[in-house]
């Protein structure tokens, strides 16, 4: 199975060139202890919004359409961003190729069997959009055991080797290294709490 699964990661490697991810944001750095204890009754109003939806697990892959609502009420309770467009940029659509095909019935089981994974989500993600991408995706979610790759591209010095290879590839560039997009609730917390963070600090004069 694995070395199938490998074969099909290379073909993908080879074809016609997908579309390119945006230029990725920094990694979130932790906010201060005393900012999470301010931020205590933003992160309970996030987390009930999303646990309002029907079957919603906390490592589910969240959307733009997601957000868009949350950002009215974040503001609502004190937390109004400053460049909200800038935030939504790095969510997926409900329209996105992933997000659909995450959430069919294969989909969702083979999501929350990856999410389990550090930086599943950036590999899958990375990967749809690399040449006949999508159809490799598409085969690893209804194939038995397609998540088995997914944590080897993530945790095994092999499927690093296999993400520097494929960093050559059309739209593979820094295959094995975050997209600095938002794909779950958490990440969507840690962002807002840096820049609930940076909102806090006293202006420079």
């Amino acid at each position: 199975m694995k070395r199938f699964l490998l074969k099909l990661i290379f073909t993908a490697s080879i074809g016609i060139c997908g579309t390119a991810l945006p230029t990725a944001a920094q990694r979130i750095i932790p906010p201060n202890k005393a900012v999470d204890g301010e931020f205590a009754k933003f992160e309970k109003l996030v987390w009930k919004h999303f646990q309002s939806q029907a079957d919603f697990r906390p490592t589910d892959l969240i959307a733009r359409e997601d957000v868009e609502p949350l950002i009215k009420q974040l503001s609502t309770a004190g937390l109004a961003l400053k460049k909200p467009d800038d935030l939504l940029k790095l969510l997926l659509s409900k329209n996105d190729f992933l997000y659909v095909e995450l959430n069919t019935n294969a989909g969702r089981k083979f999501m929350r069997r990856i999410a389990a994974y550090q930086d599943g989500y950036d590999r899958l993600d990375r990967l749809s959009r690399m040449p006949r991408g999508k159809q490799t995706v598409s085969d690893l979610i209804r194939g038995p055991g397609g998540e088995k790759m997914i944590e080897y591209m993530t945790s095994a010095a092999g499927g690093k080797e296999l993400g520097k290879q494929l960093s050559q590839a059309p739209n593979g560039a820094d295959f094995n290294a975050p997209t600095g997009r938002i794909y779950t609730a958490r990440d969507l917390l840690d962002y807002l709490k840096k820049q609930y963070g940076s909102q806090q600090k006293p202006e420079k004069r």
